[in-house]
């Protein structure tokens, strides 16, 4: 028991310079600048972010809007149902291959995207006044090139097969655009 109140000391101390806690305590506070930002457009920031993701990407897979967001695919395909349902992106299938499902902006998504940029650039004022974007921007490049492995989310269950795995974790053919790396 003495060990283990020593041990919770030191934790105690080493708190504040965690890297994971503050990286979540900085996450947190951006996304809530950005989701009171953006509310009067009836959008939250995860709306935003998967709806610019499509732009520069589609036709895109949800599969690969999750690589690219670095997301959990359960999380992108209930943000992908939602922005549906609002009849912000519409599901089509690939000429080349009618068994892949790939998104697309829908006319109306467009419309609200273009008409969220002047609520982006005003969040983006709010949180470069109190965090320089470029050293983030700097790190997140140095993770992206570390490969998926870096980023990515391992999870292997007990039914997958050591090849599914690989393929899960292989990076996509998709090109990322400069300008979102």
């Amino acid at each position: 028991m003495a060990k283990a109140k020593r041990t919770l000391e030191v934790m105690r101390a080493a708190a504040p310079a965690c890297v994971f806690n503050n990286a979540k305590i900085l996450s947190r506070s951006i996304e809530r600048i950005y989701d009171d930002v953006f509310e009067p457009a009836g959008l939250s920031a995860s709306q935003v972010a998967l709806l610019w993701t499509i732009l520069v990407t589609e036709p895109v897979s949800s599969k690969d809007v999750a690589r690219f967001l670095r997301a959990d695919q359960t999380t992108v395909s209930r943000i992908v149902t939602r922005a549906n349902d609002l009849g912000l992106v519409t599901f089509s299938r690939l000429d080349r291959d009618q068994r892949q499902k790939v998104i697309r902006l829908s006319d109306l998504g467009r419309v609200r995207l273009a008409g969220i940029f002047p609520l982006w650039k005003k969040a983006q004022l709010a949180v470069m006044s109190i965090l320089d974007p470029e050293p983030l921007r700097g790190l997140v490049g140095r993770l992206r090139a570390g490969g998926p492995s870096v980023l990515a989310r391992k999870r292997r269950s007990a039914t997958a097969s050591p090849e599914r795995a690989r393929r899960a974790e292989a990076p996509s053919n998709r090109r990322i655009p400069v300008a979102l790396r």
